[in-house]
């Protein structure tokens, strides 16, 4: 090394993570990545990663020679391509990268993003209408797993939603960005009026996916389905389930050509052995597997839910998605939640909005995006994870945390530094919509 400076220069698909003591380097299109607790180097990194730097700082020759440390971090630097040294003559320009920055705005209070207004509803991606609440079934699961993942539940005071209310939903989404539109139960076929909301929902250019528990299903009720063009039956199948009720089932829906899928629960490596046994011994391709949490299964779910240090670099992760994690919540964003006496949620973990007789979705959408909710709940809100270098390589918060969050005294952790206590609930701003 001749030169008495250097430039050292990141590469524009590096990600940058730092805390106090640490920093952490990795390469979206590679998946290599660097991790340094060295003062000097975090330093280094630091300055580095001050955006007016663009991914570049001048560095000393001495630097390199007296510190091992920053001579290594640079040789591993160039070995996993994260970035590179060039010395600084006397007609070198500093080198310009054009680093990742977040599209979008902070509000003027500094706490939340500032999103378009003009086109609200393109936020609106996922709706979800509970169109009763009766059963006949008696499930053990039954109001426990509907706020873990999408499931038909129930609750004392029975009640259908009206068509009435369902066409005003329906009116009100149709300039929308919906993906589609979930109808779910209790048992969906026992609605009054069953039929007019299917010839209702024939009619929308998006796909309608109905939940059911496979004991539920209606063969009558289902040639209502199949009358909508772009239409999934999701049957859910509890950990106890019977193999030759469901294939009798699966038999029914292929010969009348209904599009269907299964939604396995599991609670137990039993249960999971006896879902995988069932689907190798059948041709259904369709299927996925929704965990169910209880206060007895800690060792199911850190085998085979929760996420370690080590999963997070299984996968690569790309640039958008990380950045897409400091703004919303990869799991929740975009949905709302319609139960069957008309109150409307983002989430089955926040109050109602209020109820569809009086108060827009339109509404919901413009409070949640504008004062803040679980749309928005992302780790770099929580403790602990606000100070780890990987919180945006992790996936958002899941409905699985959020009820650790409510105390549940579930002796049973996300990952290794979770501490459910250190977690504070966001507040929903009273603001009205204006």
């Amino acid at each position: 090394m001749n030169n008495s400076k250097y430039y050292i220069v990141i590469n524009p698909e590096v990600y940058i993570s730092e805390n106090i003591k640490s920093v952490f380097l990795y390469n979206t299109k590679t998946g290599e990545y660097l991790k340094s607790k060295d003062l000097e180097v975090v330093k280094i990194v630091k300055e580095i990663n001050i955006l007016e730097n663009l991914y570049c700082c001048e560095l000393e020759k001495d630097q390199i020679i007296k510190n091992k440390k920053i001579d290594k971090f640079i040789e591993e630097l160039k070995i996993k391509r994260i970035g590179y040294l060039i010395p600084k003559k006397k007609n070198t320009k500093r080198p310009i990268v054009l680093r990742p920055v977040l599209g979008l705005k902070k509000r003027k209070d500094g706490k939340r993003f500032q999103f378009d207004n003009n086109y609200i509803m393109n936020y609106l991606l996922n709706l979800t209408i509970q169109i009763n609440n009766r059963c006949n079934l008696d499930c053990n699961i039954c109001n426990k797993a509907f706020k873990q993942f999408t499931c038909c539940f129930t609750y004392e005071e029975y009640t259908d939603l009206s068509i009435t209310f369902i066409k005003k939903i329906v009116e009100e989404v149709k300039y929308s960005s919906l993906n589609g539109i979930k109808i779910l139960g209790g048992d969906i076929f026992i609605h009054s009026q069953f039929n007019d909301i299917c010839d209702l929902l024939k009619n929308i250019n998006r796909e309608i996916i109905f939940y059911t528990n496979y004991l539920n299903v209606s063969e009558i009720k289902c040639e209502m389905i199949k009358k909508i063009k772009r239409h999934l039956i999701i049957l859910l199948v509890n950990p106890e389930f019977d193999g030759n009720g469901l294939n009798s089932v699966l038999k029914y829906l292929k010969k009348n050509s209904l599009n269907f899928s299964l939604q396995f629960i599991t609670n137990s490596e039993e249960s999971l052995e006896n879902v995988n046994k069932f689907i190798d011994n059948s041709s259904v391709s369709n299927n996925s597997i929704s965990p169910f949490l209880t206060e007895e299964n800690n060792d199911f779910f850190r085998k085979n839910v929760f996420i370690d240090k080590k999963k997070i670099f299984l996968t690569k992760h790309k640039m958008n998605e990380i950045y897409s994690k400091k703004v919303k919540n990869q799991f929740i964003f975009g949905n709302i939640y319609i139960n069957s006496n008309g109150e409307i949620y983002s989430n089955r973990f926040e109050n109602s909005f209020g109820n569809i007789k009086n108060f827009s979705i339109r509404e919901a959408v413009y409070n949640e995006i504008n004062f803040g909710g679980m749309w928005t709940l992302t780790r770099d809100k929580v403790k602990p994870c606000k100070d780890c270098l990987y919180e945006l390589l992790c996936p958002s918060i899941s409905s699985y945390e959020m009820i650790m969050m409510e105390g549940n005294n579930l002796n049973i952790t996300a990952c290794s530094d979770f501490d459910k206590n250190s977690i504070k609930r966001t507040e929903r701003s009273n603001e009205k919509f204006i």
